[in-house]
């Protein structure tokens, strides 16, 4: 049966735990984002405007690389920008746009210790107008903030459809500031502040913890949430050259972990398990290359294996949106087609589904199918400064949608009973990160775009996240 799969598309199951998407949600027109000269690159510094790479894969660092100490922190901080997708053929104006034009930016400043404590700064801005405000919404009863909407001007009116500024302004002038503490001592916790006409509020620290996660083992998930692996995991980096190098960083790209991102299952949309593999592996480089403290080698072994990844498209002498020089690496995937009206088998269905084990009494022996049109796009762009190990950028964009009826699994997420039908679906996730700063450091001192306005969610961590 011809393209049989491809009429069954299906993301993650309705019952099934969806993957944790980042939410960096894009805007038109973004003002350039000044990066300070500071020391050169390398683990224990921030990123500063480099020489051009070096063809050669680079020199070693100037001081050996240890691991993480138990006096330090390693601290990022990432802004998001509006990446260019280039348009194929067929887009239509609307796709283009949607392409990068989303409500929301963000800024992510991350502080995270070798046994899991620390303190994540997110700022999350969508209109960046300094007299503008989010509307707050309150309990009547007891007054106390439950959440927020719309805008409203200095003088509390509601505004609709404000204009949005740059990007830049943005993350200066955010609707929301979210913070969270993981202390050396006491629960973790989490605080939203709220940009107000007289200052940001709160709606008070609340205590919390990761989900499913044993109170011991918390501090190696925060790491994996975090960095994209335990420290534990990093440490087997240590030391290794060659061909261990190669074995052992092969294995910490394929190791399951918290996925940024979610994808079409194999068998739509001409998704195979082989290319399903190398949209999670490359994921995964992302994530480490980003947040991870990792050596040198390892960080360069990274990006050899995303370079020899299928489909990898390399270009020397790129600049990122700070014009910093590196080699740009592009993943570019599309598919589109027209699939004609068949019947399917109802075990066919429950596979792509997601179903798995004994198909249950419930799904009928066939079903038919209308014809449809189905299209997907996956592109991935990067900027990487081979000389220091460095990654200075990404722009990831996946993009899935159809007009057909896509199959479900229904009931429990571990034990499935059935499938359902629902008309078509359109899914997609957009993300990009521009790093300012990866370094080690002993202190939290946040530096994130709206700290130097409104210093008041930025405040000093308590005494027990500064490392004595």
């Amino acid at each position: 049966m011809p393209h049989m799969d491809d009429a069954l598309l299906t993301t993650t199951p309705a019952n099934a735990r969806a993957p944790r998407l980042r939410r960096v949600l894009l805007a038109v027109g973004m003002a350039s984002v000044a990066v300070s000269a500071v020391a050169a690159f390398g683990p224990n510094s921030r990123l500063a405007a480099p020489a051009a790479a070096a063809a050669a894969e680079g020199p070693a660092p100037s001081a050996p690389w240890t691991s993480l100490g138990s006096t330090e922190y390693f601290h990022t901080l990432l802004t998001t920008f509006d990446p260019k997708i280039p348009a194929r053929p067929g887009d239509s104006a609307k796709d283009i746009a949607g392409m990068y034009r989303y409500p929301q930016n963000e800024s992510v400043e991350q502080w995270l210790d070798n046994e899991g404590h620390g303190r994540t700064v997110r700022a999350d801005g969508s209109i960046g107008d300094p007299d503008l405000f989010p509307g707050l919404i309150r309990d009547k009863r007891t007054g106390l903030i439950q959440g927020y909407g719309g805008y409203v001007n200095r003088a509390g009116a509601q505004v609709d459809n404000p204009p949005r500024h740059p990007i830049a302004d943005q993350l200066k002038y955010p609707d929301t500031v979210g913070v969270t503490d993981r202390p050396r001592a006491g629960s973790p916790t989490s605080t939203l502040w709220m940009r107000q006409a007289s200052g940001f509020v709160s709606d008070g620290a609340r205590a919390y913890r990761l989900p499913g996660t044993p109170a011991g083992r918390a501090g190696a998930q925060a790491q994996v949430d975090a960095w994209g692996a335990s420290l534990r995991d990093l440490h087997a980096l240590d030391g290794l050259a060659g061909t261990k190098l190669r074995v052992a960083v092969r294995a910490l790209v394929a190791k399951r972990g918290r996925n940024d991102f979610a994808y079409p299952l194999p068998g739509a949309y001409d998704v195979t398990q082989a290319s399903l593999a190398r949209s999670l592996r490359v994921v995964r480089a992302l994530k480490l290359l980003g947040s991870a403290p990792l050596p040198l080698a390892a960080r360069q072994e990274l990006f050899a294996q995303l370079a020899a990844e299928p489909g990898a498209k390399r270009a020397e002498g790129a600049a990122d949106r700070a014009g910093r020089s590196g080699t740009r690496l592009t993943f570019d995937t599309a598919y589109s087609r027209d699939l004609p009206a068949r019947r399917i088998t109802g075990s066919a269905a429950w596979r792509l589904a997601g179903g798995t084990g004994p198909v249950p009494p419930s799904v009928r022996a066939t079903y038919d199918l209308k014809a449809y049109h189905a299209e997907r796009r996956w592109y991935v762009d990067l900027v990487f400064d081979r000389a220091s190990g460095e990654l200075l950028q990404y722009a990831y964009y996946s993009r899935w949608r159809n007009n057909g009826r896509v199959p479900q699994v229904t009931g429990p997420y571990r034990h499935p009973s059935g499938i359902k039908f629902h008309s078509g679906e359109s899914q997609g996730v957009t993300d990009s990160a521009l790093y300012t700063v990866r370094e080690r450091t002993t202190t939290i001192m946040p530096t994130s775009p709206v700290c130097g306005v409104d210093p008041t969610p930025c405040a000093r961590a308590p005494k027990e996240l500064t490392k004595q």
